[in-house]
């Protein structure tokens, strides 16, 4: 594999000067994004990991989405083992970028109801996701040469841990190639590898406000992390997401590690879709998030309350990235999200 390249050093901006940040040091301080009606602020914690050597500047961003916990937990890992005075360049973590939908325990923000991760590069005098993903693309997006979206997949679903790039055109090829290369060093069970530039349209929604997307348009290298199960702490998923985390900075050279192992996977995902279902009733049979699905193989049940049952099998052959988990299915709602090779 052909080693990454060394990126360039940090990019100075006004409104998050990096070289304003005290070396070999940790500093934390607080985003204000507004007010809300009783007076307190709306604010995201964030801390500044600022190295004695200069280097590229890396943010890492946490819980987009409120339900989303194995992230911030293993990017709080992070910050307690990183040594600021053993590093080259500068860490930017943002644990909780959602922090509204954080309290509200869900995924969307509840004021305006709008998915954080759709709305990027935001507007200042929009709704509050709209100021808030304006806020931390500004504040943290511009310093960084390097960024990282940590996500999870929804709590009504299971997944174990992957990433997923996306090609946006033929002028940020370098980009891409180079997030491919970050995110098979991070590790997982898949690598979604993706062309938006076929208007590739997966999911309902504002596509191409994602952050990793509008990252790249701003020549920043960028991908997500999928990181297991919305609304469950999960030991292993933590554990796995921090040592990624370890083999990131230790490529990028912003630590000197002797831990070297990269769980590379071989399962490279060019096409993913979800599943929907015709009919509602209770799931009584589901293949899980990780397994690999011949053509013809039941993939799911569901039985109505009236008995009657209808079964899924697979068009072709197929990984299932994730599945459902909770038994309550109503008409249109997603079954799995499947990948092929």
């Amino acid at each position: 594999m052909v080693k990454f390249l060394k990126l360039e050093e940090e990019v100075i901006i006004i409104k998050l000067n990096i070289s304003n940040f005290p070396k070999g040091e940790i500093t934390q301080d607080k985003l204000v994004i507004g007010q809300r009606a009783d007076g307190s602020d709306i604010a995201i914690i964030y801390h500044i990991i600022k190295g004695i050597e200069n280097g590229p500047t890396v943010w890492l961003n946490g819980a987009v989405h409120g339900d989303e916990l194995n992230g911030p937990y293993a990017l709080l890992k992070l910050l307690k083992n990183v040594d600021p005075k053993k590093i080259s360049g500068t860490i930017i973590i943002t644990p909780i970028s959602n922090v509204l939908a954080f309290n509200g325990r869900q995924k969307n923000t509840p004021r305006d109801l709008l998915d954080l991760d759709q709305q990027f590069p935001g507007n200042a005098k929009g709704t509050i996701s709209q100021r808030i993903s304006f806020e931390l693309f500004e504040t943290f997006g511009e310093p960084a040469s390097v960024i990282i979206d940590c996500h999870t997949v929804g709590s009504l679903y299971e997944g174990k841990p992957y990433t997923v790039v996306k090609k946006i055109n033929d002028e940020l090829e370098e980009y891409y190639q180079k997030a491919r290369h970050l995110a098979y060093v991070f590790g997982g069970e898949y690598h979604c590898s993706l062309d938006f530039s076929k208007n590739l349209n997966e999911i309902p929604g504002n596509t191409s406000g994602f952050l990793d997307v509008q990252a790249q348009l701003n020549k920043k290298i960028s991908f997500m992390v999928e990181l297991g199960q919305g609304g469950i702490l999960d030991s292993d998923d933590v554990r796995f997401s921090y040592d990624g985390f370890i083999r990131i900075l230790n490529e990028l050279s912003i630590i000197n590690t002797s831990q070297n192992s990269h769980p590379f996977s071989n399962r490279i995902i060019n096409r993913r879709y979800y599943l929907y279902s015709d009919v509602a009733g209770l799931l009584t049979y589901t293949v899980h998030a990780g397994q690999v699905v011949n053509k013809g193989e039941l993939i799911a049940e569901i039985t109505s309350i009236n008995g009657e049952v209808k079964q899924y099998f697979a068009e072709k052959n197929i990984h299932i990235i994730i599945s459902r988990r909770n038994a309550v299915v109503e008409t249109g709602d997603r079954l799995f999200f499947l990948g092929e090779e």
